[in-house]
């Protein structure tokens, strides 16, 4: 008795990925997954500048007023084209964010080469260090969680 291939779920070509609970062929896949995989974010992503959007308050300062994050929306007091601090803030916690849970190993689930793929992607985005993803892939591919 031979295997019988699953085939996708969007046309009759052989089904080379499951998408959640979607059987899909390279094309379809590709097509879904490509996307997604191609965004990332980078601190460049939470550069907001203050504008003003209300009076200057010459009392706190030389060009110190109300400002509006052009970015993320935030409002605060200081010199007109300061940089945001919330972005700021924001694009340093999802760096730390990012990297702890691509070292954290394979989501439930997960297969080992799509973690791989995350990790390769990390490095590209500037979250890892190579060295890093490299060493934390042999680990776990050892089967040793602790690096």
């Amino acid at each position: 008795m031979t295997a019988q291939l699953e085939t996708c779920d969007k046309c009759a070509a052989p089904g080379a990925k499951w998408v959640a609970a979607n059987c899909l062929c390279v094309n379809h896949a590709n097509e879904l997954l490509l996307p997604i995989l191609e965004r990332h974010i980078t601190a460049e992503s939470f550069d907001g500048i203050g504008r003003l959007v209300g009076d200057l308050q010459p009392h706190y300062g030389v060009c110190v007023g109300e400002l509006q994050c052009d970015r993320c929306g935030a409002t605060w007091s200081d010199r007109v084209g300061s940089a945001c601090p919330w972005c700021e803030e924001s694009a340093a916690r999802l760096v730390i964010e990012q990297r702890d849970q691509l070292l954290d190993g394979p989501l439930p689930g997960e297969a080992l080469n799509s973690w791989a793929a995350r990790l390769a992607h990390g490095v590209l985005s500037g979250i890892l260090e190579q060295h890093v993803a490299r060493r934390r892939l042999e680990a776990v591919t050892r089967g040793t969680l602790a690096a």
